[in-house]
């Protein structure tokens, strides 16, 4: 991904851009191990479940 993701930009950027991307990762992994974990507490704790 860093190398799709630093295609094009100078060398001097290359460090702050592929931090960029790997922050940005992160916090999108975080993010949806969030949401997963309130849903799977809901649709444990909720007996009936729509889905």
């Amino acid at each position: 991904m860093s190398i799709l993701g630093t295609t094009g930009i100078e060398s001097e950027r290359q460090g702050l851009v592929a931090g960029l991307l790997t922050t940005a990762q992160q916090i999108g992994a975080a993010i949806g191990v969030g949401v997963a974990s309130v849903e799977l507490y809901y649709y444990r704790k909720v007996p009936f479940h729509p889905f």
